[in-house]
């Protein structure tokens, strides 16, 4: 090995140290390669920034035995217990339309256009931390459970340990994008003394931009798995999971499925590899249904979802949110 080589693999353990793990202590690279010009000293560190534990360590972190809300609507559940699956949607799908936009202002020279054209390629899933917050929210069961007819699935992941996604909790306002731009200011400082620098840090930054939110949303405690197509050409891009929809306006729209534990056609609960190959294809398993506070027929609807509970063999409790006093289980 020459002194350059040498001079690059001190300079992209000391990146690592000064930069990356200021931030994200257990950051690490992958998919390593090094370019220079007219024979200089290695300039660029060509790689990609690990997602793979992230977040491990730092305010995004959830603790893996996490469970979650969904909330939605009744028919829509039907469609979720019947098909097997949730969704990760590509951002152009979500309601916010100010998604990514809100941290957009840390990155230089990013204009409303090439944060849109970012959108198709970022897939999400996201629900609510399951707190009794949450629970006695009205806003979350006015906004997205029909006005709180409709119900909240409260579920966990069979596991965390994903590796192509990066999974991790919403941060709020513009105080918590001090984190974008001390990593951004890092990464100009260590450029600036050491004539060095990853050239992956920008796509870094977008990633993780998804996960910060206006202050206005800080009362949904969100939380996200996400996962960044890396592929310029869609039709290049290969996941067993991943669909596509044609909307009546004539536009696609990426989707993954994120089954529900024992639907996956592909990976059945008995197969030799199935706790491993969780780590690429991650499933949820529900231990409830809270069927809303405004509901008209509440009785009716438990029975309709324990038939389909029975049809399609998955388990779960169901519960109803009284309006006042505590949850009541619906015992058949």
């Amino acid at each position: 090995m020459n002194d350059t080589d040498n001079k690059t693999r001190e300079l992209i353990k000391l990146y690592k140290k000064d930069v990356l793990r200021q931030l994200f202590p257990l950051a690490k690279f992958s998919l390593t390669s090094t370019t220079s010009s007219n024979n200089l000293p290695t300039r660029s560190f060509n790689a990609l920034i690990s997602i793979c534990g992230l977040f491990d360590k730092t305010n995004y972190e959830i603790n893996p035995n996490t469970e979650f809300f969904h909330f939605t609507s009744l028919p829509a559940l039907s469609q979720i217990l019947q098909s097997g699956f949730l969704r990760m949607s590509d951002f152009n799908c979500l309601s916010d339309k100010s998604e990514l936009h809100f941290a957009s202002q840390v990155f230089d020279n990013c204009t409303d256009e090439m944060v849109k054209e970012k959108k198709s390629k970022i897939l999400s899933l996201s629900a609510c931390l399951s707190t009794a917050e949450i629970l006695n929210n009205e806003h979350m069961w006015n906004q997205y459970a029909s006005k709180g007819m409709g119900c909240a699935i409260q579920y966990k992941f069979v596991s965390t340990n994903i590796h192509n996604m990066v999974f991790g909790k919403i941060l709020y306002g513009k105080r918590d994008l001090k984190n974008l731009r001390k990593l951004k200011k890092l990464n100009e400082k260590f450029k600036k003394e050491h004539d060095f620098e990853v050239a992956d840090l920008p796509m870094l930054l977008l990633k993780v931009s998804a996960f910060h939110k206006n202050i206005m949303y800080k009362n949904e405690q969100e939380v996200r798995l996400l996962f960044y197509n890396e592929s310029d050409y869609p039709k290049d891009f290969v996941h067993r999971n991943y669909y596509k929809d044609f909307y009546s306006d004539q536009q696609v729209r990426n989707f993954i499925k994120l089954y529900i534990k024992g639907k996956n056609p592909h990976l059945p609960v008995s197969h030799p590899k199935y706790e491993n190959d969780l780590i690429y294809e991650p499933e949820i398993e529900i231990s409830r249904v809270i069927i809303g506070p405004n509901c008209s027929d509440i009785l009716n609807t438990a029975d309709h979802i324990k038939k389909i509970q029975t049809t399609h063999n998955i388990n779960f409790d169901v519960w109803y949110k009284n309006q006042i006093g505590p949850l009541i289980k619906l015992n058949f």
